[in-house]
């Protein structure tokens, strides 16, 4: 239980360390596309092909009166923690996939059990 909570709060302090360390010419948002791109939370909000590929997915209806749109959430992927539960990771249209996708990995390597 320990490790999963200094986990959280580690990814929760990294995304934030990294957001705001980020200026404007070197972060992108995901573009907003008009038709070619899936909808993946039944809101409008379409992500890229290439962002889907990442495992990044749309704020799911479960969570999105939380993170909702109108405070630029716009991004979702998860991990899966060692007890089966999955740990939520939400971005803001700030971050990068790269960012989001570093992250994940970040969370998921500490979770990992080296023995």
């Amino acid at each position: 239980m320990n490790k999963v909570l200094l986990a959280s709060l580690l990814v929760t302090s990294l995304v934030t360390v990294v957001a705001c360390d980020s200026d404007a010419s070197s972060t992108k948002s995901v573009p907003e596309t008009t038709g070619a791109g899936t909808d993946t939370t039944g809101t409008g909000s379409k992500l890229s092909a290439a962002t889907l590929a990442l495992d990044i997915t749309g704020v799911p209806d479960s969570l999105s009166a939380t993170y909702s749109s109108v405070l630029k959430f716009n991004r979702y992927t998860q991990v899966q923690a060692p007890n089966g539960k999955s740990i939520h990771l939400i971005a803001q249209d700030k971050l990068s996939d790269n960012q989001i996708v570093r992250a994940r990995s970040i969370l998921t390597h500490y979770l990992d059990s080296l023995s």
